[in-house]
């Protein structure tokens, strides 16, 4: 008993005193560097770093940090433990040169999360719609994009499946309300109707409107309906509230104005038993 406490002592108290030490080191390391990265983004941040891109881009750099540190911590600790961590290191090296031959899509999915992310394609935050799915953007790493609907639901995206990417939150947006009414009604009547509509809305939500609204004209003849287009040109974060205040405020002003809009009826005619 007397050997077996003293061999604790003297060799295996040491190493696990070293151990903590070593991890709480890393650890202290990297709450530093993470400390430093922050700084630095944001400073990079002030010449017009959009806040979307100081999030990703010091998600991304404080996880590298961390991967980093600790596998040296690891390592340092296996060494102090009297484990050849030099053939650890070369059994990984040819375990990754096997593993990649057979994991191509991963190294696809990482080059190309790589590349979204320092190209600043979209950011987490961004309103964005790949591959038929639209949502915003809740995460982004190496490997994967996560995407939130509107109803909740969370769409996994490889990086590599990532092909064409509509960013709704780029600069601006263009909110386009179409409405068809009745080829019986006065055109310009209707034009006049929707253009103060858009005016006055434009000088309610002040510096979210950028300065393009018109309404620009019979834009098709319908079998039933003259549609006239509307445009106003907003900040992304208030495009779908502008897009359904106009479509409502408009509806209430053709009705106010006696302004139909026309819409499909079906007549049904029954036939009397003879």
């Amino acid at each position: 008993m007397e050997v077996l406490l003293s061999n604790f002592l003297h060799i295996w108290l040491p190493k696990i005193i070293f151990t903590i030490v070593t991890f709480a080191v890393a650890y202290l390391s990297v709450y530093i560097i993470e400390k430093i990265i922050r700084g630095v983004v944001t400073h990079a941040n002030v010449r017009r770093m959009k806040p979307e891109q100081f999030i990703t881009i010091t998600h991304l750099f404080i996880n590298i940090t961390k991967i980093t540190l600790y596998f040296f911590a690891t390592i340092i600790v296996l060494n102090k433990f009297g484990i050849n961590t030099s053939a650890i290191v070369a059994s990984a090296g040819v375990l990754g040169l096997a593993v990649g031959f057979g994991a191509q899509e991963m190294v696809k999915n990482v080059i190309s999360g790589l590349f979204i992310i320092m190209e600043g394609l979209y950011y987490i935050g961004d309103v964005v719609e790949i591959g038929g799915t639209v949502g915003t953007c809740e995460k982004i790493n190496l490997h994967n994009t996560y995407i939130r609907d509107f109803t909740g639901k969370v769409y996994i995206i490889p990086n590599g499946d990532v092909r064409k990417i509509v960013n709704m939150n780029r600069d601006f947006l263009r909110v386009v309300v179409n409405v068809g009414i009745s080829y019986d009604e006065d055109v310009d009547n209707a034009m006049n109707v929707m253009n103060d509509i858009i005016k006055r809305y434009a000088d309610e939500i002040g510096k979210k409107y950028l300065g393009e609204s018109s309404v620009q004209g019979v834009t098709e003849l319908g079998d039933s309906a003259v549609y006239i287009r509307g445009v106003m040109k907003v900040s992304p974060d208030v495009y779908w509230d502008t897009l359904r205040e106009l479509n409502k405020r408009v509806l209430n002003a053709f009705r106010e104005h006696g302004i139909s809009i026309p819409y499909n009826t079906q007549t049904i005619y029954l036939a009397k038993e003879q």
